[in-house]
């Protein structure tokens, strides 16, 4: 008897233990939950902030109201729950706001109804670019994949080295080429190789800009936006993708500006796509634009059919800054 007494004890202290370790958890992210509603930025953001380079806030009440759902393929859509087909989704790449929900279906913003089953729902991307003090304090870039450094350039990662997350920015120490590509250290003794990685590359100014204006660089996949020859912002994009969507290079001026219009295209053909309320919308190139994206979060990748996609935070950040210069130049470059 003694030696089972003796044998609960030890099970009894083996699952406080447990439960002490997953509350410990819980209460460390729940700090950080609390961080984030506090400061608008994420601590690991703010903890890698470089020479007064600080990440802008996050605008959360806007990705909640991007919150869309992808529709599937062949999706019909009915005039009320388990209601009469009245018509239905082309194939193609379609989302939807949703205001209501009732016995498995949803109800769109016009009224009609699709079944719950034939959605995904989808978060807009909490990325969000920085805030730049005049100059860059050093050459600084962001991390586009997880990532392994490597001990010199050109070696193979090594796994003791630190992790690098996507998104991370980084200090670009030194440039070395190895192969067929340059190599950077972030580290003393991490090296990465350069298409692991976004830099911020001061733009020169085009002749005939406007005080407030904007470079494009293709190659890095970032945006930089200035007040005259200072750096004011950073952040990544996702362009268009090569050949058959790519941006085209050259400057232009923003000849419209929306705060959501619906954007659909090669209607009936196999690149279909249907986006409303695609938020803070800049036309410079026809109907090529700079806006928010809340469909993907591959920023740093060509993405698009043309257009610059930013973060809904970082593009907010553009048209409010932008808004007394209605007509910025935007300046698209091939880099790198």
């Amino acid at each position: 008897m003694g030696l089972f007494t003796w044998a609960g004890k030890i099970v009894a202290a083996i699952l406080v233990e447990r439960i002490l370790k997953r509350l410990i958890v819980a209460i460390l992210g729940l700090m950080l939950v609390i961080a984030v509603v506090i400061t608008g930025t994420s601590p690991v953001q703010a903890a890698t902030g470089t020479g007064g380079v600080t990440p802008i806030p996050v605008a959360w009440a806007d990705l909640k109201q991007y919150s869309f759902s992808k529709v599937s393929a062949g999706t019909l859509i009915y005039n009320a729950p388990n209601g009469s087909v009245v018509g239905g989704f082309p194939e193609g790449f379609s989302f939807v706001p949703l205001v209501k929900k009732e016995n498995g279906f949803g109800q769109m913003m016009d009224g009609r109804w699709v079944e719950l089953s034939s959605l995904t729902g989808e978060s807009a991307s909490q990325f969000a670019g920085w805030s730049i003090p005049g100059a860059l304090p050093a050459q600084l870039g962001w991390m586009l994949l997880y990532t392994k450094p490597s001990p010199t350039p050109g070696a193979p990662s090594n796994r003791a080295l630190t992790s690098y997350h996507r998104y991370q920015q980084v200090t670009i120490m030194a440039t070395q080429h190895a192969g067929q590509w340059d190599w950077y250290e972030v580290a003393p003794g991490q090296w990465v190789e350069q298409r692991r990685i976004a830099r911020i590359i001061p733009a020169s100014r085009p002749g005939g800009a406007t005080n407030k204006w904007v470079s494009v660089n293709i190659y890095e996949q970032v945006l930089t936006a200035y007040e005259g020859n200072n750096m004011v912002f950073a952040t990544m994009v996702a362009t268009g993708l090569s050949p058959a969507w790519s941006t085209h290079i050259g400057t232009f001026n923003v000849w419209h500006r929306q705060t959501s219009t619906k954007m659909y295209g090669d209607m009936g053909g196999p690149d279909f796509y249907n986006l409303p309320y695609v938020p803070y919308v800049m036309f410079f190139d026809k109907n090529i634009s700079l806006h928010g994206t809340y469909w993907h979060d591959g920023f740093g990748y060509e993405h698009s059919h043309g257009c610059v996609n930013m973060s809904i935070t970082d593009a907010k950040w553009i048209y409010n800054w932008s808004s007394d210069t209605p007509n910025m130049t935007v300046d698209v470059i091939a880099g790198p």
